[in-house]
């Protein structure tokens, strides 16, 4: 895999990140800031892991049975990248919604 993949992943996670930070902090003023900063960095890589069940599940019903071994094989690779980029998405949106509350509670 190339890095500038990843790169590009980390950089949109936290501009998402950042983004929903402050979008929370205008529509939920009640909310603590831990909880604002959680939400925004976890609402990317719960988009990935739902992609990912459903890339899964999808080539577990696509793949013809006689490639039995294949279609697990395949479904490991789709989980192990899925994986890869829901932690690379938390951490890049923990660094974006992290820096969008610090800069409004200073």
């Amino acid at each position: 895999m190339n890095w500038l993949v990843l790169i590009v992943t980390f950089a949109i996670a936290v501009m998402i990140g950042s983004f929903l930070a402050g979008r929370l902090e205008r529509s939920r003023p009640d909310w603590g800031a831990r909880r604002r900063m959680w939400t925004a960095a976890l609402a990317l890589p719960g988009f990935v892991v739902v992609l990912t069940i459903g890339g899964v599940a999808l080539t577990m019903v696509t793949t013809p049975a006689p490639g039995a071994g294949y279609r697990d094989l395949y479904g490991a690779v789709y989980a192990i990248m899925g994986a890869i980029f829901f932690v690379i998405t938390l951490i890049g949106g923990l660094v974006g919604a992290g820096a969008a509350v610090r800069k409004t509670e200073a």
